[in-house]
């Protein structure tokens, strides 16, 4: 697998330390063919503007580096840098959001992710963003975190992976519409089908026609309404067995580790990829962002990069890590629709 290639954005009069250290890191990493940032990379008399575009149109990922002047540094005149259409670190990011790159804000000093209101209209979509803070007293540590979540990025998109890019069709989404033409054929057969929380006319959960495939182990822990629509998958390479299953508007993957130490790990990359930090926030629809302690495990919710609501969750006596998400629907309502079948349905039968 190719090594991401990584766009550094930074203000020199405002993290070029930082910048410099980082840079230095993910070189060391990486590669130097996998880090551009202006100071080392840029010959002497090319356009700026030119070479920037063509550099994070040619990345995968963009860091952005953030002090406490990335927000209201003013130029000499007085006006706000980020307020000027011509300011190089505005052009880079409206660029990298153009192209639908891999944006990751990383905070430096102290300093707090911006909101929506603090950024032009341009780069609102950045307030969006998962974030990740680089401490000066854990600075080795946090770039270590930083190193995994981009080459997380680089692999290919996986049912569990909180940070797919939100252009093209997913695994994911590959799968959920195998089952829901296979709904479609059941309906053509005069098969009653109906949505979890919801029922046909006889009352019946929704499932999927056909026997399910995958471990036993792992299949008797998922209860019956996810079960009759899993088959084996081989994307978590850390697990003994994993499945993935799709129901109505809802897909999920359960995995089972080897040991409760395996799946702590597995948890917290996911949290970790996510940008959230231990419990912290809150997993309601109108507060879709937090982690917490439940019955029989740990979760964590989150809007994934397309938008849309998605839980990981831990079961400690089964030893199995899962996640679903709502692959149609937005906001409020579908956060809603994902936590009551998480409560109703998902969990395993421990």
């Amino acid at each position: 697998m190719a090594p991401p290639r990584i766009f550094i954005s930074y203000r020199r009069d405002d993290a070029s330390g930082h910048a410099g250290r980082l840079y230095d890191a993910l070189e060391s990493h990486f590669g130097r063919a996998s880090v551009f940032m202006d100071v080392d990379t840029i010959r002497l008399g090319s356009d700026f503007a030119q070479v920037i575009e063509q550099a994070v149109a040619q990345c995968d990922v963009v860091v952005v580096l953030m002090g406490r002047q990335w927000i209201t540094g003013t130029a000499l005149a007085g006006q706000r840098r980020l307020d000027d259409p011509d300011d190089f670190v505005r052009l880079e990011l409206e660029s990298a959001l153009a192209h639908d790159l891999n944006v990751v804000p990383v905070a430096v000093q102290g300093t707090a992710f911006p909101t929506a209101g603090e950024l032009p209209a341009s780069l609102e979509p950045l307030s969006r963003r998962q974030g990740i803070e680089l401490r000066d007293t854990a600075w080795h540590d946090d770039v270590q975190r930083l190193i995994r979540r981009l080459e997380r990025l680089a692999e290919p998109a996986t049912p569990t992976d909180p940070r797919r890019r939100s252009g093209g069709m997913s695994r994911r989404r590959a799968l959920i519409g195998g089952g829901v033409l296979a709904l479609l054929v059941a309906v053509a057969a005069g098969v009653a089908v109906s949505t979890i929380g919801g029922g046909s006319a006889g009352g019946s959960p929704a499932t999927s026609p056909g026997r399910p495939t995958g471990d036993p182990r792992l299949l008797a822990a998922i209860p019956g309404e996810a079960r009759s629509s899993c088959h084996t998958s081989h994307d978590e390479k850390s697990a003994e067995a994993s499945v993935d299953c799709s129901l109505v508007n809802l897909s999920a993957t359960y995995n089972l580790f080897p040991d409760a130490s395996t799946m702590r790990q597995w948890y917290a990359e996911q949290r970790e990829a996510a940008g959230i930090d231990p419990g912290s926030g809150r997993c309601i629809p109108t507060a879709f962002r937090g982690e917490a302690a439940y019955t029989d495990g740990r979760h964590v919710c989150f809007i994934d990069g397309q938008n849309q609501p998605e839980i990981v969750w831990t079961d400690a006596k089964a030893r199995i890590g899962a996640s679903a998400n709502i692959y149609q629907g937005e906001g409020v309502t579908a956060a809603a629709s994902l936590l009551r079948q998480w409560n109703c349905c998902l969990r395993p039968n421990s």
